[in-house]
């Protein structure tokens, strides 16, 4: 399944699927680091090892695939971020 969504819609996902309370939610989303990126992609998938009966689990969070030079100059954080998460995602599963 492919959602296409705004941030808030981003975070209120965050918060359902992985049973955040609402002071780890607000923290997320006040932390400039975990702004979520135009474009970027968030994917969880689904872990039989979870949980007793298994369930989805956050694989990336605002995971930016685009090429660098494209985002804004005043975003540095946005480009350690997108460095560093590009970095993980070839090595995940």
């Amino acid at each position: 399944m492919l959602v296409v969504c705004h941030s808030v819609v981003v975070l209120t996902f965050r918060r359902l699927l992985e049973r955040l309370t609402e002071q780890s939610l607000l923290a997320i989303d006040r932390d400039p680091e975990k702004d979520v990126c135009n474009c970027s992609i968030t994917w969880y998938a689904y872990d039989s090892k979870a949980s007793q009966r298994g369930h989805l689990v956050l694989r990336e969070f605002n995971g930016v695939h685009y090429p660098l030079k494209t985002l804004p100059p005043k975003s540095a954080a946005r480009r350690r971020r997108a460095a560093a998460v590009s970095t993980r995602f070839s090595t995940w599963d």
